[in-house]
């Protein structure tokens, strides 16, 4: 039986400008002969509060085995407080984990990818409730520090900067492709049994 992976999520994961079809076509290099369906569910504007409302059909109707949630960037860039923020994902974690068997991977927020100031701060907060969310069976799936390591060298290289990014959850073609490499290396569990 394959395994099922979903990604869910807003703009920073789904189509026009997300990088999760990308992700997926990264898993599916790294493990060719694994047997798996995937889908991605959320949209670009999705909030954790509509998202908590939806998660019955997005999610748990789906009974997936893996879960990447990837929520908080259009949020925090318009200034929502990571503390309301965590009420909704704590209560989503909550119904996820105790309606399915699903690992659920946290991704984190791009902190580079905001504006220096209040709202990289707000960004950055958010990223702390992350990681103090995970637990067995919730891991927190940090990107910053392969951001970081990229944009230091493209900062110190003679060449033309290239930009990951237009908004927080708007990315360029190369920062999809980043995102996606990076959160595919990083995937904490086998797609293949």
């Amino acid at each position: 039986m394959p395994k099922r992976l979903v990604l869910y999520g807003d703009g920073l994961i789904c189509p026009p400008d997300g990088f999760g079809e990308i992700f997926l076509d990264h898993l599916l290099m790294m493990a060719p002969g694994a047997s798996w369906q995937s889908s991605i569910q959320g949209s670009e504007t999705l909030s954790l509060k509509q998202a908590l409302s939806e998660i019955s059909l997005h999610v748990i109707g789906k009974a997936p085995q893996q879960l990447l949630l990837a929520f908080g960037a259009g949020e925090i860039a318009m200034g929502q407080a990571p503390e309301n923020l965590a009420k909704y994902l704590e209560e989503m974690l909550h119904l996820v984990t105790t309606k399915t068997q699903s690992q659920v991977a946290l991704l984190s927020l791009p902190e580079a990818f905001f504006p220096v100031g209040e709202t990289r701060q707000s960004a950055v907060k958010y990223n702390r409730i992350l990681a103090s969310l995970a637990k067995p069976g919730i891991y927190h799936l940090s990107i910053n520090p392969a951001i970081e390591s990229f944009l230091a060298q493209h900062r110190e290289s003679l060449g033309e900067k290239k930009s990951l990014h237009f908004a927080p959850n708007r990315l360029t073609t190369l920062g999809k492709l980043f995102l996606a490499q990076t959160v595919a290396k990083a995937w904490p569990w086998p797609l293949a049994d």
